[in-house]
């Protein structure tokens, strides 16, 4: 598998079988050995961000969100150091495709409601939606209001959630904040 997506099968259409295998190796409580899961995730790596975001907006197993989401963000975070424009730049020109970045910012957010689902769905929502924020484009691709809770509210959230557990986060505050705070109705 690794072989196939050094040689780029991965960006073909008939690539969603294999795909799809890989992300149910990782999905959370699967009865694989850490090495296969850990090979798995590497290879997933392999597979292009956009495919990766594509699959992650899709209803599924919500099994295999949180490994998707570290996986989606790891390659972010790789293609920005690397001085390459974010995910959100050049892919909202095909949202017959791909999801458009509010459709992302809404899939995300929402996934978020409940932070601490297989402990820690809401975090790695957070942190893959503040890798992929746009303003590094050379395109605008969303309302500058939008943008503004992007870069300064997403890293208050995960602050939040980092220093909290599912015991001692009053639910009723976190979903006010999330969903209905200034910084989101302005």
């Amino acid at each position: 598998m690794e072989k196939l997506g050094v040689c780029d099968y991965f960006t073909l259409q008939q690539a969603g079988v294999l795909i799809n295998h890989l992300i149910r190796l990782n999905e959370i409580g699967s009865t694989i050995d850490e090495e296969t899961r850990e090979l798995s995730a590497n290879i997933l790596h392999l597979v292009s961000l956009p495919k990766l975001i594509n699959v992650l907006c899709q209803p599924m197993s919500p099994m295999a969100f949180v490994p998707l989401c570290k996986t989606a963000t790891e390659i972010a975070l790789k293609n920005q150091a690397l001085g390459h424009a974010p995910y959100l730049s050049s892919y909202h020109l095909n949202p017959t495709e791909y999801p458009s970045p509010q459709v992302l910012f809404v899939h995300l957010l929402i996934s978020s409601l409940m932070p601490y689902k297989t402990k820690e769905f809401g975090i790695n929502s957070l942190w893959l939606l503040y890798a992929l924020h746009p303003f590094n484009s050379l395109h605008p691709v969303i309302h500058f209001k939008l943008g503004q809770v992007w870069t300064r509210e997403i890293p208050d959230m995960i602050h939040i959630l980092e220093k909290h557990t599912k015991e001692d986060l009053i639910q009723k505050e976190w979903e006010k904040r999330l969903l209905l705070g200034d910084a989101l109705v302005e």
